[in-house]
């Protein structure tokens, strides 16, 4: 192969570091002028389509509600553009894309909140998502949550990978079980008894929110 037709095969790649480099700008600070090109490095051998959609359609949400992005931290940015970058799945690049729009609007985002959201699978996002909208406001506890079996069914799982899914999201501390069937109240993460409810923990919460791109608080 000549060097003229490996010059047009490398040209769309660097196109594509050239835009990530533009969309990148307005999430860091000055000092950071460089960082286009450090993190399209880092993502060199992903793919970079991804990582672009999850930064236009950051920019668009902060731009619906007329906010101007500020410098997000290299420990937040580079893992959600990485992550995005791996992800195939568009109701999570929609994640993807809340999360930083979250950082970069001063809302509550934590560094962990990238690799959480790169351990979901979209099954597991849809959990997280159910409890979400259908949670109830529970007598008792002053809490709320969804009635264990019908999460389950809702979401159409074979018993084995349910289980397995609810075990995942434990280990990442998003949900846990507020009541029992006689309303026993479950402190923590660890109890899991049979039947009742199951809501989100504070974490779980939190992240559902950054997600969201709805910022709420920041973190100081």
């Amino acid at each position: 192969m000549n060097d003229e037709g490996g010059g047009e095969l490398l040209k769309p790649v660097a196109e594509l570091t050239e835009s990530l480099r533009k969309l990148i700008a307005p999430f860091s600070g000055p000092v950071l002028k460089e960082l286009g090109s450090y993190v399209a490095g880092r993502i060199q051998f992903i793919n970079f389509k991804r990582s672009l959609k999850v930064l236009e359609q950051a920019k668009y949400l902060l731009d619906e509600r007329g906010i101007k992005p500020q410098s997000v931290s290299l420990k937040i940015l580079v893992p959600i553009l990485e992550g995005a970058g791996l992800e195939d799945n568009d109701d999570l690049i929609e994640k993807w894309s809340g999360l930083l729009a979250s950082a970069a609007s001063g809302g509550r985002v934590l560094p962990s909140f990238a690799h959480i959201l790169s351990e979901l699978s979209p099954s597991e996002a849809k959990i997280l998502d159910y409890i979400c909208t259908h949670r109830k406001k529970l007598e008792f506890v002053g809490d709320s949550g969804v009635d264990k079996q019908d999460l389950e069914k809702a979401m159409g799982l074979s018993i084995e990978d349910y289980g397995i899914r609810i075990l995942n999201l434990r280990r990442l501390g998003m949900i846990e079980q507020v009541t029992t069937d006689a309303m026993r109240w479950q402190a923590g993460h660890g109890g899991w008894g049979a039947g009742g409810d199951v809501g989100l923990t504070a974490l779980g919460e939190s992240f559902i929110d950054a997600c969201k791109g709805l910022p709420k608080t920041t973190v100081v």
